[in-house]
């Protein structure tokens, strides 16, 4: 048996197929997989390095490892044999940020099986300098959506992808990945009604994670507007 195929800059999709068809045991073929998925990425880039290059000011808030979306979706694709597909499940402005899900469609290759995975990213969107976010509408930069869409987008197929393994992100910094999700901006304060806002989805986009006692209990909140739990809730739903 040849040597098993390990993930180079330039990925042999055939040859790691070829590799995969020629074993029969389970095992061994999910052994071949995990041996290209749990590889770290060859394209990895730090965003406070490639915003100095660019001659912009980075604080340590960029001080983050990443896989360029160009890239990741190319590696995907040739991982999965072009068999993948990237869906928006959901997209809207929230307050003063957009916010999307995304899910990566893939065929299993070794089960022939279509599978998912479902991610979330949010961007702050731009307002005039020194306005208040009570008049966001007024004070939006105009082409504020046109940049956080495309930015939002990129987020939530990172998020997913990084469930997959290392080489799409498995093993980058997750505390980044946490502050996407964050709809609203640390300066914004919610009220009630927003909150319940927030709490349906994240609800809705993690039920999976949830025992049927922690369903039940939510669902409850939401009917009843127990406005009291709100925040905890809130909390609980964006560590998941």
């Amino acid at each position: 048996m040849s040597k098993e195929v390990t993930v180079k800059n330039e990925f042999d999709g055939i040859e790691f197929l070829n590799q995969i068809q020629s074993v029969d045991k389970i095992s061994k073929k999910v052994q071949i997989i995990n041996n290209v998925l749990n590889q770290e990425n060859t394209h990895i880039k730090n965003l406070k390095n490639e915003m100095k290059k660019k001659g912009f000011n980075a604080g340590n808030n960029a001080d983050f490892d990443y896989i360029p979306i160009g890239i990741l979706e190319e590696a995907l694709r040739q991982v999965f044999f072009r068999q993948v597909d990237f869906e928006i499940k959901n997209s809207y402005r929230d307050l003063n940020s957009f916010i999307v899900v995304s899910r990566i469609r893939y065929k299993d290759p070794i089960t022939n099986e279509f599978r998912f995975v479902d991610g979330i990213g949010a961007k702050a969107l731009q307002q005039d300098k020194g306005s208040s976010i009570n008049d966001f509408n007024s004070t939006m930069k105009f082409n504020a959506l046109e940049l956080g869409v495309g930015n939002a987008y990129s987020r939530s197929i990172k998020n997913a992808a990084k469930k997959l393994g290392n080489y799409f992100g498995g093993n980058l910094n997750r505390d980044d990945e946490m502050q996407n999700v964050n709809s609203y901006s640390k300066e914004v304060v919610m009220n009630d009604e927003q909150k319940l806002e927030q709490i349906n989805f994240l609800f809705e986009n993690k039920k999976e994670y949830l025992t049927e006692d922690q369903l039940i209990n939510i669902e409850r909140i939401i009917e009843l507007k127990q406005k009291n739990t709100y925040n905890q809730v809130i909390k609980y739903l964006e560590k998941l």
